[in-house]
């Protein structure tokens, strides 16, 4: 009964952030809308330079003069997302999250890592681990898309994005899944070790 109560406070949580959850989670499978709260932390890892300071994020635009990187990170983000069975609506709601990039919303993603934490406590072993794959897929892919360089070309994240990453690995305990950690490797830098964050 606890394990029911924990999922409509998840639906809820859910709901608050946008996403379509007409009925609670499942424990034994990733719903729909589950799909989609395993993006956001990709979209985190996008924003990550606007979630520090104004000043920071107006060096970004300079750098990213054309545009070029957003589009990388746009195309990356819709790809990953069409992957999975998200629904219209929800993708919608994902892509907002993108439309404000202000440090404030560190408080959005940090409310939807701690409802992801929640599913993780009642969810099946199995459910968890695959959902951290997904998670750890989407964020690679996201920080290869956009990261350090001129128009955010080459494979490796910038600083800000393993900060981010580091603070996702340590919150949704990425690094105790071995299928997890070895997608992460795929990152040049690996965020764990290499990161300030915790």
């Amino acid at each position: 009964m606890a394990d029911q109560t924990k999922l409509k406070t998840i639906q809820q949580r859910m709901e608050q952030l946008g996403l379509y959850c007409p009925v609670p989670p499942l424990v034994h499978v990733v719903s729909a809308p589950m799909y989609a709260l395993l993006c956001v932390p990709m979209h985190q890892v996008a924003v990550a330079l606007a979630l520090k300071t104004d000043e920071e994020t107006e060096e970004s635009v300079i750098e990213d003069l054309f545009g070029i990187k957003n589009i990388r990170e746009a195309l990356v983000i819709g790809e990953e997302v069409a992957d999975l069975p998200v629904s219209e609506c929800d993708a919608i709601a994902l892509r907002k999250l993108l439309v404000w990039r202000r440090p404030i919303d560190s408080i959005i993603y940090d409310f939807a890592n701690d409802t992801i934490n929640m599913f993780f406590e009642v969810a099946n072993d199995d459910v968890v681990e695959f959902s951290k794959l997904i998670i750890a897929k989407t964020v690679v892919s996201i920080a290869q898309a956009s990261g350090s360089g001129w128009f955010g070309m080459g494979a490796e994240a910038s600083p800000e994005q393993n900060q981010v990453i580091a603070s996702i690995c340590s919150k949704l305990a990425l690094d105790q899944s071995p299928t997890a950690c070895v997608v992460l490797d795929k990152l040049k830098e690996n965020p764990i070790e290499n990161s300030n964050a915790v």
